[in-house]
């Protein structure tokens, strides 16, 4: 029987990892901008996290999630890379406040021809959206609604 380390991966409280075999397939499917922080929980987390969290937990907070009071006003961040065996990517993430309500969403895409192997091209094409939506009741209770496509 083979043993190993394995990680348990959240997005604001949504597990990432596959219910099947427990692994993370390294895909974070936000932007980057979107990211208020992220915790890490070393060592066997398995008692509060279950049994997918042996190696520790991972805890991404985005900043819908994170903010308890905003300013009212936007923001629109874009961001474009790319790369030698031709990646490319995009991101695009915007965030609107008033009051205490507060709308963000974004798209992701990473696409690659990939590098040859074997005869063959590994390459991937990843397109994700997401949209959240925050309301803040009082002081210690907030409303979120959040959709990942």
């Amino acid at each position: 029987m083979a043993l190993f380390q394995q990680v348990l991966v959240i997005l604001d409280g949504v597990r990432l990892n596959d219910p099947n075999t427990g692994h993370f397939n390294s895909y974070i499917p936000i932007a980057t901008e979107e990211i208020e922080r992220i915790e890490v929980l070393k060592g066997a987390s398995s008692a509060i996290y279950g049994s997918d969290a042996v190696g520790g937990v991972i805890n991404i907070i985005t900043k819908t999630f994170a903010s308890r009071t905003r300013q009212d006003g936007g923001e629109l961040r874009l961001q474009a890379t790319g790369g030698h065996i031709q990646p490319m990517g995009h991101q695009c993430r915007g965030l609107v406040s008033k009051n205490k309500t507060a709308i963000a969403g974004g798209i992701v895409t990473n696409n690659t021809d990939g590098q040859l192997q074997r005869g063959t091209r590994g390459y991937f094409n990843n397109t994700t959206g997401s949209l959240s939506v925050s309301q803040q009741l009082n002081d210690a209770w907030q409303l979120v609604f959040a959709i990942i496509l």
